[in-house]
């Protein structure tokens, strides 16, 4: 043995065989269709470590700490709360979400650390303060924006028409063939180590339970390795000695994500034969807590592909680049054809319809000016917190865009960036608050008859003008020479 409230990590069992990808290209951290990467090494006598996704590990990287051994690099792949956003409180299992999409190379192009996948769910995500949910239908809801705790209570929920990033994918490929989730058995750590092997990202679900064995909380976290001894049998429950995971709470007492530790962390744990579960160290988990469910997610074999020379700016059609630059104009970004355009620093798209089926994003640097959003389309504008190095303190640098207009059946989703001119016309929707504590702003704007706009927390509304459509205003909005016409 290694010495050393409930909807956080709510955990729903998913009946799922889980099914082998044959087809789909490995990945290794920083890249798709690379070998995966492993570390393998000896702790002491007959135990062993095993991590994936990290090589050239040895037992001399790991140092004392986080009630076990650990060890810290920029190369983890750790989402992390923080205490500007109170928005990520109950969100653990859109971290872990996060770092499985991340490391298996789901991720949007943008989204290029596991922080940026995370604040996508916390930008899309309304409960998150008060109530939690799941690796599984977090992913599911990324993929095809289906969502089946839409109407559970005590469940964290998305905006509407939100998710839904690889919709046309998933119309022809099988969702149960990328994503399964399990309850945790003694074959289970077994199983997620061949999944590790080839390249997937593995969630863990464990449960706090009191003397009683009631269940009183959850929580989630991403599994990247486990410990053994080989004294034993594989299959003998004592083989297993310990897991190694990263964790979105460990340095959640952080002001920015970007300025907490990323963190390789090795647990101990226990089979306890008259529960028929796996033990946590109760100095990580406290008392009684046990190992649940797995979630287990193959690696994209429909990845982006994002040549070292691309430019700020690029047109995708499927997950094909078709066209790169600096300053892209009049693109028309649509399904079947041109279906999505992500436009980051330094990067500028002029004169963009974006129509049914069509998906531009807009990161921080990015600038989009003269956007037509038709029927069916989506422009999501995103900010994030940027710092040099590690040592620098982070600052705020938003998505930009001017003259936005959504019409009928549109949509605009805004976290964390700066638009001038936003026009939402009759049944368009559009919404703008939190994103990553960042503020997104909002000058000389107007809502229709008709038109719905959600404002949340962190939202600057200026000389904007309301005429008959419908505004909510929630959190701490702040709302500056409106002129509301009924």
């Amino acid at each position: 043995m290694i010495t050393g409230t409930v909807q956080d990590g709510e955990s729903v069992v998913v009946s799922s065989d889980l099914n082998s990808l044959e087809s789909a290209m490995v990945c290794s951290v920083g890249g798709i269709g690379n070998e995966v990467v492993t570390s393998e090494f000896t702790i002491s006598g007959n135990e062993t470590a095993f991590i994936a996704g990290y090589g050239d590990l040895t037992w001399s990287d790991f140092k004392t700490g986080y009630c076990g051994f650990y060890y810290q690099d920029s190369s983890v792949i750790d989402a992390e709360k923080c205490t500007a956003i109170t928005q990520d409180n109950m969100m653990c299992w859109a971290g872990t979400a996060a770092n499985m999409l991340y490391y298996t190379g789901w991720g949007l192009v943008g989204t290029d650390t596991e922080d940026k996948v995370f604040s996508v769910f916390i930008d899309n995500f309304t409960l998150g303060k008060t109530y939690g949910g799941n690796a599984y239908h977090a992913i599911d809801w990324y993929f095809t924006g289906h969502y089946s705790p839409q109407t559970w209570s005590e469940w964290d929920i998305p905006l509407e028409n939100s998710g839904g990033f690889y919709s046309e994918t998933f119309e022809t490929e099988d969702l149960s063939s990328y994503l399964t989730s399990t309850t945790f058995t003694v074959s289970g750590l077994t199983t997620a180590k061949e999944n590790l092997e080839a390249g997937y990202g593995v969630g863990v679900t464990f449960g706090y339970y009191d003397s009683n064995g009631t269940r009183t909380g959850g929580h989630l976290i991403t599994l990247w390795g486990m410990t053994c001894d080989s004294s034993y049998s594989v299959t003998d429950p004592r083989y297993y000695t310990g897991i190694i995971v990263t964790d979105s709470d460990d340095n959640k007492s952080v002001s920015d994500p970007l300025s907490a530790p990323d963190t390789l962390k090795i647990i101990s744990i226990s089979y306890d034969s008259s529960l028929g579960a796996y033990l946590i160290d109760p100095d990580y988990a406290g008392a009684n807590s046990r190992l649940e469910h797995l979630t287990f997610l193959a690696p994209n074999s429909y990845a982006l592909s994002v040549p070292d020379d691309a430019g700020p700016v690029n047109v995708y059609s499927g997950n094909i680049l078709v066209k790169t630059g600096t300053v892209l104009t009049g693109e028309t970004i649509i399904a079947g054809t041109n279906d999505t355009m992500f436009v980051s620093s330094g990067g500028t798209a002029n004169s963009t319809t974006i129509s049914s089926g069509g998906a531009v994003y807009v990161w921080g640097g990015g600038f989009a000016d003269v956007v037509t959003v038709s029927s069916g389309g989506t422009i999501y504008i995103y900010g994030e917190l940027y710092a040099p190095t590690i040592d620098d303190y982070p600052v705020e640098l938003n998505g930009s865009a001017r003259g936005v207009t959504v019409s009928t059946g549109g949509s605009a989703f805004i976290g964390g960036g700066d638009v001038t001119g936003l026009m939402v016309s009759s049944g368009a929707y559009a919404s703008a608050g939190d994103g990553d504590g960042l503020f997104s702003r909002l000058y000389g704007g107007a809502v229709r008859y008709g038109g719905t706009f959600t404002i949340g927390d962190c939202i600057e509304f200026w000389g904007s003008t309301v005429f008959g459509g419908t505004v909510t205003v929630n959190g701490w909005a702040h709302v500056y020479g409106g002129v509301v016409f009924d």
